[in-house]
């Protein structure tokens, strides 16, 4: 590790959305060589980011206990809160004590300029390493159902999706890495981009899950076995819905 280097540290809650933003910040973090994710958190960090969620309340409380425990352990460290629940409730977390940054989920490129690290940055894809055998891919962001149950398009907007290109590059960047099997997660997955032809990435027609607030779907790479697509049993909080259905392997390239 480089002397200069920040270490950081990253807690994540939620759903699959949520760890993919977790994955892309860290990436972002350690892009130009200012900062080091220490993943087993042995070392004192200098950057804590907390990426939060806010489908219920216990998911609100759960984020809060965790900045209050972060700022007991190293009240030195930067802590950055960005998340559902960072987007819904910004000034209730900057009253909280360590807290350094409330980052909205669309700046969250930003975050090396408002640590300091860089005079000026500009949005731009990188691929994202993931540290799961299951590499989770995002596809779109936002929904427009606005379901009464559900407050996620309060949260993230309406649904815009990511670039094709930059989809099927993460997911030749995952195969590379030697993932064999990645999951396609979003807002709402159904909403999300639309190839030309069955040749592109997805083949297969999904199957018919409404406007839940939550979808994913497990695509297989060619010569890997189909496994169940249910969400982590690990993490803090679920979505009111979900609903996963397969696609059959296809190859990526366009």
């Amino acid at each position: 590790m480089k002397t200069s280097e920040k270490i950081i540290h990253t807690y994540t809650f939620g759903c699959k959305v949520n760890w993919y933003d977790t994955s892309s910040i860290e990436r972002l973090l350690e892009k130009d060589g200012h900062g080091k994710v220490d993943d087993s958190q042995s070392m004192t960090p200098d950057t804590v980011v907390i990426n939060s969620c806010t489908v219920t309340n216990a998911a609100d409380k759960q984020a809060r206990q965790l900045i209050r425990k972060v700022s007991r352990q190293h009240p030195n460290a930067k802590i950055v809160v960005t998340g559902c629940y960072a987007q819904s409730k910004p000034e209730e977390i900057k009253q909280m004590q360590g807290v350094a940054h409330v980052v909205k989920i669309n700046d969250q490129y930003k975050l090396p300029q408002m640590l300091g690290w860089n005079d000026e940055v500009k949005e731009e894809f990188l691929p994202v390493y993931s540290k799961r055998t299951r590499a989770n891919l995002k596809l779109q962001n936002g929904c427009n159902a606005y379901c009464s149950f559900c407050i996620l398009p309060y949260i993230r907007g309406r649904s815009s999706s990511i670039p094709l290109d930059h989809i099927i590059e993460q997911a030749k960047f995952y195969e590379a890495q030697g993932h064999h099997e990645i999951v396609l997660t979003g807002t709402h997955v159904r909403m999300g981009p639309r190839p030309q032809s069955s040749s592109q990435i997805l083949r297969g027609r999904p199957g018919d899950f409404g406007c839940c607030s939550k979808h994913e779907s497990s695509h297989q790479l060619p010569g890997t076995n189909h496994a169940d697509t249910g969400f982590d049993q690990g993490r803090s909080q679920q979505p009111a819905h979900s609903t996963s259905f397969p696609y059959s392997a296809s190859k990526w390239k366009r």
